[in-house]
Parts: C-alpha cells; sequence; structure tokens
C-alpha cells in the first residue's frame, strides 16, 4: 500500500545539494513508485517521463542554492493548469490543454520543482468524499476500507502513499483538509488571496485557495513561501505580509461548542467519537474547555466566556489553517484577519449560533458496495486569539440516517 515512511522535501533537496541523489533519479524513483503502487485512479494524467527527466537533469546546470525545491517531483490537483498537460477538472468534456501554467505552478517550476502529474479529484471540485469521480476512487493508503476525502482525493493518496512529497490541491470549503485528514498528512489551506487562484478552474472564486500537501509542516511552509504573493491575473489576490511560524502553545485552551450547537443530524456514531476526541485533547494537555463540556466530562475548568465566539480580527497576519499529522507533535500556524468570519460584519466577534452547520462526509456506492468512512470524528483546531476553537469538520457514521449519498452543509 506505498511508502507509509518516504522522504520529505528537505530531506530530498539536501540530498540533491549533496550529491548523494540526483534529481532525475528522484523523479525516476517517483514514477517507479507510482507504477508499483499501482492505483490508475490516483492521477487522471501522467507527465511523460523521459520528458520529466530531462527536465530534471537540465537543473543541474543551474545554482543548486538558489533553488528551494531542486528536483522535487510534484502532483498537481486536475482544476490547476499545468503547461504541456490537459485540465480536466475531472470531467473529459471540459478538457482543455492550458496555453500556460497557472501562476502557483509556475512559481513552483521556478523554484526547482518537477511536475509529474494531474491527480484525480470529486468533479469540478464538488464534494468531501473523493469518490465522485469518472475517473474511479482512488484507494486510502491507511486504510483501503475507508474513502479517501475530498476534493482533492488524488494529491491526498499521493502524498500519503509516497508517490510524491508535495502536491498541490485547492480548498473552497475543505478540500484541501479533509483529504490530508483522512489520510494522515499535513493538508495546508492558506489565507484567501495568499496564493494567486489565476489558472485554476473556479468553484467559488470569492473562497477558492491553492492548498498543499505534504508530510510535516515545514515542508507545506516552504511551498507556500514560494507562492504566495500578489498577482495581477487574479483580482482577488492579496498583498499580505506571511508571518513566520510559530511553536505549538505550551498551554493549548480549547473552546467548544456548547451541546446545543453541535448538530450531528442522528449520527450517534460521529457524536460520541467527537466526545472520545475531547477527552484525547484533554488527556493531551489542553488547558481549558466550554464549562458545559468539562462539566459532562467531570474536568474542572477556567471559566471562559458565556458564549463560544469566533475572533473575526487576528494578528499578526498571513498564517493559515494547517491540518497536523499526529496530535500536537507539529505546529500551526494562525489565520490571517479577513477570512470568514469578518464577512459577519464589523464587530470584533461573530458569535457561533446554532443555525451554523459543518461540511460532513458519507457513505457513497462503489462497485456496489459502500466503502466505509472513518470511524471517529476529524477535529479542526483554528488557533483564535485567546482561545481555541475545537470542530467537528467531518460528521462520518457506517450508517448515514436514511443512507443517502449525499449531503448538504
Amino acid at each position: 500500500m506505498g511508502h507509509p515512511l518516504t522522504e520529505t522535501v528537505a530531506a530530498i533537496v539536501a540530498a540533491h545539494r549533496a550529491g548523494t541523489m540526483t534529481p532525475a533519479q528522484t523523479v525516476a524513483r517517483s514514477y517507479q513508485r507510482i507504477r508499483d503502487h499501482n492505483d490508475p485512479a490516483v492521477f487522471i494524467s501522467l507527465r511523460d517521463e523521459k520528458a520529466a527527466l530531462a527536465e530534471a537533469e537540465a537543473l543541474t546546470a543551474k545554482d543548486a542554492s538558489a533553488l528551494p525545491l531542486l528536483g522535487v517531483p510534484v502532483a498537481v490537483k486536475d482544476n490547476i493548469d499545468a503547461q504541456g498537460m490537459a485540465t480536466t477538472a475531472a470531467c473529459p468534456a471540459f478538457s482543455y490543454s492550458p496555453a500556460q501554467d497557472s501562476t502557483a505552478v509556475a512559481k513552483l517550476r521556478a523554484a526547482g520543482a518537477i511536475i509529474i502529474g494531474k491527480t484525480n479529484l470529486d468533479q469540478f471540485a464538488t464534494g468531501l468524499v473523493g469518490v465522485r469521480s469518472p475517473y474511479g476512487i482512488p484507494v486510502n493508503p491507511i486504510r483501503a476500507d475507508l474513502i479517501p476525502g475530498g476534493s482533492s482525493s488524488g494529491s491526498g493518496v499521493a502524498v500519503s502513499a509516497g508517490l510524491v512529497p508535495l502536491a498541490l490541491g485547492t480548498d473552497t470549503a475543505g478540500s484541501g483538509r479533509v483529504p490530508a485528514m483522512l489520510n494522515n498528512i499535513v493538508g495546508l489551506k492558506p489565507s484567501l488571496g495568499l496564493i494567486s487562484t489565476a489558472g485554476v478552474v473556479p468553484a467559488c472564486r470569492t473562497l477558492d485557495c491553492v492548498s498543499v500537501f505534504s508530510l510535516t509542516v515545514d515542508d507545506a511552509m516552504t511551498a507556500l513561501k514560494i507562492m504566495a504573493g500578489p498577482d495581477g491575473a487574479d483580482p482577488y489576490s492579496r498583498d499580505r505580509p506571511l508571518a513566520d511560524m510559530t511553536p505549538f502553545p505550551t498551554a493549548l485552551r480549547l473552546g467548544i461548542p456548547r451541546n446545543g450547537q453541535l448538530i450531528f443530524f442522528g449520527d450517534k456514531v460521529s457524536e460520541k467519537a467527537y466526545g472520545q476526541a475531547i477527552t484525547r485533547w484533554i488527556a493531551l494537555g489542553s488547558d481549558s474547555i466550554c464549562p458545559q463540556r468539562a462539566d459532562s466530562l467531570g474536568r474542572k475548568h477556567d471559566a471562559p466566556s458565556p458564549e463560544l465566539r469566533v475572533a473575526s480580527k487576528y494578528q499578526p497576519a498571513g498564517r493559515a489553517h494547517l491540518t497536523p499529522r499526529g496530535p500536537l507533535n507539529q505546529r500551526f500556524v494562525e489565520r490571517e484577519p479577513g477570512d470568514d468570519s469578518t464577512r459577519q460584519g464589523g464587530s470584533d466577534h461573530a458569535d457561533l449560533g446554532p443555525g451554523c452547520h459543518l461540511p460532513c462526509l458519507v457513505e457513497t456506492q462503489r462497485d456496489g458496495q459502500r466503502p466505509r468512512v472513518a470511524e471517529s470524528a476529524s477535529i479542526v483546531v483554528c488557533v483564535v486569539r485567546e482561545q481555541d476553537l475545537l470542530a467537528p469538520s467531518t460528521a462520518k457514521s457506517s450508517s448515514p440516517p436514511g443512507g443517502s449519498e449525499s449531503c448538504s452543509p
């Protein structure tokens, strides 16, 4: 089922600069791993291997110290333009041949990356499950009976399986974070406008983001620093500073939605799993949770404000959401001002009311059988001003109410 422990971007670049591996050898290794992995649903199209190797070999004539992605193989979600390969958005009838790279891909190439293929996705990036594609369903390398998550299913699987150390996805409403959680890798959703979306098939132009999949937070931040920056070709691009990554807080304070604000639509499995996740966070050293939840768990607590509130103004600017690889052993970075909560109005805080519904995953058909979804709730921690928000990011059940194959957020 792939290579569970594979090379990071940092290790690959270091090996290339030291001369212990060449970019061509690394690229050839990725192609061999793709053949060995033998899952045709991960990539919609692969670049000609000889062309990729020739580009990798040409890097030897360049200044290695000036290329932060020297010879790193990269996969690109197939709603992002990469010259020389068709863009399909997982719809064969929509397919076109882009005249140039998207801005994000162009910046990666300029940094020494080698694009090797276009990855599968929920058609037109409209899904969080990873099964809504005529090109098949990528197999989850962690557990084959789980969905891969979407919409950036192929990119998440490609990194998790060790086929590439870095991949691009998109994230409009979770498409870059949900696959990361389900495939046990890092998923970085940049702040709106931080990475140009020029050359990206839009799902929602005002909310679309190019996202990053990697094995470590450091690798994700390396890619973000390369791609971040204003772009005149993208009217939604923003010129804002990229803040430094900070260590994980030593005393994490968690804000838990009030009982009446957690809506699981009768899904008892996810409701139970969410409670278990809260217990694990407490055991890992979280400092404080919502009084209502703390009382139910028999834990002493500091009393936060009566209502759970999500800060809409943050400092410093230019940070990003991250889905961690493993509990508390990775570093998080914050969101920046002007993300979703500022659209609530001009106040300093926006209440998370009972009408706030979160994205959910449900089972869908595959060859007459329903692939199982994860049996424990996935959690997103949004680092905010004084207290962190612990929220279920995917509602999952082995028997969704009514057996529906879709879920409205």
